[in-house]
This record gives C-alpha cells, structure tokens and sequence, in this order.
C-alpha cells in the first residue's frame, strides 16, 4: 500500500518517530502552524491523486515524494523514491531525493551511496532548475539538479568527518552555482571543511571572495556568518546582545566551529548546546551540530 495521508503508517511514525539522532535520541515530526499544515496537506492529497493515476510517472513520484518530506513524513517519502527506483532506476532526481532524506533521517552511508550514484548518472545532464516545494519569498527557484547532488553529497562526506571528501564534492558544486544563494552555500562548507581539516590558507582564500553586496533571496544567514568570521569573531561576547540575538542554527554552527579552531572548547559547546536545544532537528545547521557532538563523545 502506498503512503496517503488516511494510511495507518501515520499513526505508527507519530509513536516511533522519523529518525534516531547520531547521540540516540528519536525525532518525531516537528509541527507546522494550521495554515502551513493545510497548505501542504492540501498540495499532498493533489500529489497523490495524480500518482495514483500512473505510479510508474517518473514525475509524478518525485513530486508525491516530495510532498510527503515537506509533510516531514521521511519514511514514507522513503519508501515512494525507493519504489520509483524500481521502476526508473537510472534516473538521478530519485537517488538525488532519497539521499537527501536519508541526511535528514541520519543514514549517511546510504546517502553517500545515493548520491554517488546520482553524481555518476547524471554526469551528461546539463542546468536544470529544480521547482521549490515550498517557493520563496520572490517565488523564484534557485536550485538545480547538479548542483544538488554534490551539494548534498559533500554534506553527507562533512557529517562524517571526510574533509577531504566533502572538499571534492562541494568544489564539484562550482559549475553549478549559478547564482549568489548557492554559491555563498557552497562557499560556508568548503570554508567549513578547510578550517576543520587545517587548511587557513585555502579557507582564508574563500573568505576574500565573500562579496558583503550579493543580492541574497534565501540564504542570508551563510553570508552573515561568512561575514562574521571576515571580520574576526573576536567582537562576539557570549553575555553580549551579539550572541543572545542569534538564534539560526547555520550562524551558531559557524561560531561554534570559530571557538573549536582556537581550542576555546568551553565556549564552542555552549553554542552547540544552544543549536541541539531548539526543536529544528532537520536544519542542516542542527546536523552538523549533532554529528561534532557525537564524534566528541568517543574520542
């Protein structure tokens, strides 16, 4: 049976939950406020009924896909691409979705193998646009397939602690970095990934490309932070208005990994404590957060 929004799995995901944290804990689906909730019930149901009309769609089975992880109901998200894979098993979008869930739901080993093999059957495709599930503020989309894959893969390598393989996969994100918003993403880990694997010059070298000017639509919050460490993040007092202000899961990350390069160990778990405190468990910021926290814990 496939998932739909009346199917007994609910209930069962409500009581076991989406994923299990790197330190153990289980996530349960976080809550969206009733006009969101029905604003992406409504746009499932739609999702639905049209895979229901041809579940062999490759079109139709991303989308009701992705309806179902904007629902934040990954494993029934799962399972949909999973199918899809059966049936189109050299498409790229399918293991490009699947890989990213299983970010989220914190399997990174499937999702290294996903996204590789996204990677590798997608090397022919040229640019193309990604539509948003939910869209912006300028109902723009910015995103693209290729881009994606790497994108994701070179996260999937970090939280695993591979520098050097994240290095690879967010320097392959480059070509298609076609506007602002993702390169200043791409520019935040590949900064993020020199500094943790010693490399200054190189990440000192990122900085000097930061351009405080972009027009950013989405991801204010990487250039903020890139911002922040170009200045130096001497000014931040973590009694100060500064730190008290900041509450994005991405800025603290990118102020807990200052403290950590400078062996201020006291300070960077304070900001890590202050991201895994919130309830925003499927931000990236939060994962990456969780993923140092559990490598601390057995070393």
């Amino acid at each position: 049976m496939s998932p739909n929004s009346s199917s007994v799995t609910i209930a069962e995901q409500e009581k076991n939950g989406e994923a299990i944290s790197f330190l153990g804990k289980t996530f349960f689906r976080p809550e969206d406020d009733s006009t969101s909730f029905l604003q992406k019930d409504s746009l499932l149901q739609e999702a639905n009924t049209i895979y229901q009309t041809d579940t062999n769609d490759l079109n139709s089975i991303i989308w009701y896909g992705r309806r179902l992880a904007s629902m934040y109901r990954f494993r029934d998200a799962i399972t949909i691409f999973s199918a899809g894979i059966i049936i189109h098993p050299e498409a790229p979008e399918l293991y490009r979705h699947r890989g990213q869930l299983y970010i989220i739901t914190r399997n990174l080993n499937a999702a290294i193998h996903d996204l590789s093999k996204a990677a590798s059957l997608s090397m022919t495709r040229t640019i193309e646009i990604e539509p948003d599930a939910i869209p912006n503020k300028l109902d723009l989309p910015l995103t693209n397939l290729r881009f994606n894959i790497y994108y994701y893969l070179g996260l999937a390598w970090y939280l695993k602690g591979d520098d050097k393989k994240a290095i690879d996969a967010f320097s392959s994100c480059g070509p298609f970095a076609v506007n602002p918003d993702l390169s200043v993403i791409e520019t935040y880990w590949l900064y993020l990934s020199f500094q943790r694997m010693g490399d200054k010059d190189s990440a000192v070298s990122l900085l000097s490309t930061v351009d405080p000017n972009d027009e950013i639509i989405e991801n204010d919050a990487y250039l903020r932070t890139l911002l922040m460490h170009n200045a130096s993040l001497d000014v931040v007092d973590l009694n100060g208005i500064i730190a008290d202000s900041i509450t994005n899961p991405i800025e603290l990350y990118g102020i807990a990994n200052w403290y950590t390069w400078r062996n201020r160990t006291a300070e960077a778990s304070i900001f890590r404590y202050k991201i895994l405190s919130s309830t925003d468990w499927t931000n990236i910021g939060y994962i990456a957060a969780e993923a140092d926290s559990s490598r601390l814990l057995v070393q």
